[in-house]
């Protein structure tokens, strides 16, 4: 497996795009979280109507929602055929299903491809081609799922939003790459993590590479030099990516 970042920032970051992420493999490809500003960024990567397997989303907000339609349209012009599969929380699966029926009334008949929707729950699994995903509950100001994807041999963990729980870090124990949220140094905000208490839980928790991303924006855009300070100083890899970065793999 391979990750391409596609976008790292939070909600009002101006100079990052939203915070997503493209798992690649032999097995399926899969795109975590879709916010307003990630279409074209993944359509600078690949514009392969066909390439995405199954999309992941986190939670309802808008940063990690709101670019779903735009793709779903897209794929339609650009002559998608095979089925794409989207897996988000039971709680909000029909308000995400209920988006392009809205936003973009009548076209959906008109696809030349299906699309699946499946309510997912945290602790237990759902497979894509040969990649099986687990879930797991962060704390956050929305319900928020953080997933699990390995291939047999290698395994991603992406948090979505959200302060790390004890079944969330059972989730990313030994993860090969931990990609997880982490809005300031070491204050936690309320809903989301901190840098410096994110990379104690990953050296606790056998993560071989861990990608700090959603830093709020002031944070990245002053604080940078102390941030890799922090980075280097840990006992495991850790990185700051780019967007349309590849991650690991």
């Amino acid at each position: 497996m391979k990750v391409v970042t596609l976008g790292v920032g939070e909600a009002f970051d101006e100079m990052q795009p939203n915070n997503s992420h493209l798992v690649l493999s032999d097995k399926g490809n899969i795109l975590l979280d879709c916010g307003y500003s990630v279409p074209h960024q993944l359509w600078k990567y690949d514009n392969d109507p066909d390439m995405i397997d199954a999309v992941f989303l986190s939670h309802i907000h808008s940063d990690h929602t709101g670019g779903i339609n735009a793709i779903l349209m897209r794929m339609w012009e650009d002559g998608r055929h095979k089925l794409l599969i989207i897996f988000s929380a039971t709680s909000i699966i029909k308000d995400i299903e209920e988006q392009l029926l809205n936003r973009y009334p009548g076209f959906r008949k008109r696809f030349g491809y299906d699309i699946r929707y499946i309510g997912v729950e945290p602790g237990k699994s759902e497979k894509v081609g040969g990649l099986t995903l687990n879930f797991a509950q962060t704390v956050h100001s929305a319900s928020n799922l953080a997933v699990s994807i390995t291939d047999g041999k290698n395994k991603i963990s992406y948090s979505g939003d959200g302060e790390f729980t004890d079944t969330s870090i059972a989730l990313y124990k030994g993860s090969d790459l931990l990609i997880h949220e982490a809005y300031l140094i070491d204050t936690e905000a309320n809903g989301h993590g901190s840098i410096k208490k994110v990379i104690e839980m990953a050296e606790k928790n056998e993560i071989s590479c861990l990608a700090l991303t959603h830093i709020k924006r002031k944070v990245r855009q002053e604080q940078m030099d102390a941030i890799k300070k922090i980075a280097d100083e840990s006992s495991i890899k850790v990185t700051v990516p780019e967007a349309l970065e590849q991650t690991f793999g």
